[in-house]
């Protein structure tokens, strides 16, 4: 159900932009100003988003890191396209759940989307740019070398090339079900939907190193994040991302000492700098306001 609110007139009304309350259930409001998301009430409480587990140290990243490692990959690059990722998908408002892991995930029901054959992985980007790098560094005589304009071009193409990887996979995780991610990122298969348990211990970590957890009741989650669960309960060290629909991402990681499945609810800063409430944004606002 919506209700839609009339904005304050005034004298330029293409600047107008409607606030929606949406109620999805009892105790479950969320409101929206034009297509920015403002807030969700659910449950009582409205809540507040913990750390960003992609960049912060703590076990999640751990895992991210040892993915790159893996894969030949820089840090700051996986980190990056997965930024990237997580930003188309939040930006399309459909929200999306996806799981990296090197092998096909364990708990999930038959692939029938698997992605078969040669897929190009963000590795392989990055070692088309080290060798580019290296052949515009060798002596002019060298019949391998390449110019500093052709090198620049190609490093150029092939950026555009790991964007495209990004923008498939960002697609491919808006069908319903999972995406399943390599340690490079690139997608192995879509519509994948996960064998949920009927208990599953889950443990909502308030910090990024997971030192302070309290312990959530499985059957109060909703089905997105009961698959989260679910898919890093049963694929020990593969990092888990939920994106919702109303707004802020969920990670999940199992890690192998402990007895329950980790569960972050974060917010990457930056995805929503073009929210007219972001403090961030309050001046540049402020500054429009006064010139309507």
């Amino acid at each position: 159900m919506y209700l839609a609110l009339a904005s304050i007139p005034h004298e330029r009304p293409e600047r107008t932009m409607p606030i929606e309350v949406e109620a999805r259930g009892p105790a479950h409001v969320v409101i929206r100003y034009g297509i920015f998301r403002i807030l969700t009430y659910a449950n009582g409480r409205i809540a507040e988003p913990g750390p960003n587990v992609v960049y912060a140290q703590g076990p999640f990243r751990k895992a991210l890191d040892g993915f790159a490692a893996d894969e030949a990959l820089s840090v700051l690059e996986i980190r990056s396209c997965l930024h990237d990722l997580l930003y188309r998908v939040d930006r399309h408002g459909h929200g999306g759940l996806m799981i990296v892991s090197n092998a096909q995930p364990q708990g999930v029901e038959s692939v029938s989307w698997r992605i078969e054959g040669n897929v190009l992985r963000l590795a392989d980007v990055s070692r088309l740019r080290e060798e580019t790098l290296r052949r515009s560094e060798r002596p002019a005589s060298d019949p391998d070398r390449i110019s500093f304009s052709r090198a620049r071009e190609r490093s150029r193409m092939l950026s555009a090339l790991a964007g495209n990887l990004v923008q498939l996979s960002a697609a491919l995780a808006l069908t319903d079900g999972c995406l399943w991610l390599d340690g490079g990122l690139s997608p192995r298969g879509f519509g994948v939907f996960a064998e949920v348990e009927a208990r599953l211990n889950v443990g909502l970590a308030r910090d990024a190193a997971a030192t302070e957890v309290s312990i959530a009741d499985f059957r109060t989650l909703g089905a997105r994040h009961r698959a989260l669960a679910a898919l890093a309960a049963r694929n020990p060290g593969c990092p888990a991302i939920a994106v919702s629909v109303d707004g802020g991402l969920s990670a999940a990681l199992r890690v192998k000492e402990r007895d329950v499945v980790l569960v972050w609810r974060f917010q990457m800063s930056d995805l929503d700098a073009d929210d007219p409430f972001d403090p961030h944004r309050g001046e540049i606002w402020q500054g429009m306001l006064r010139d309507m």
